[in-house]
């Protein structure tokens, strides 16, 4: 899904380490205040997955 965005250079991993989850997919963010703007790129991932 983003491995041509990663390839470009447009998005960066911030860590060497890669987790092996299956499908699932965690957002992690550090207080209530930006769990809004985190619900809308959840709910934009979610739609765009299938494209």
């Amino acid at each position: 899904m983003i491995d041509e965005d990663v390839a470009a250079r447009r998005l960066v991993r911030p860590f060497d380490t890669v987790l092996k989850t299956g499908w699932r997919y965690y957002f992690v963010y550090d207080s209530v205040a930006h769990q809004q703007k985190l619900n809308l790129f959840r709910d934009w991932i979610a739609a765009h997955w299938e494209e």
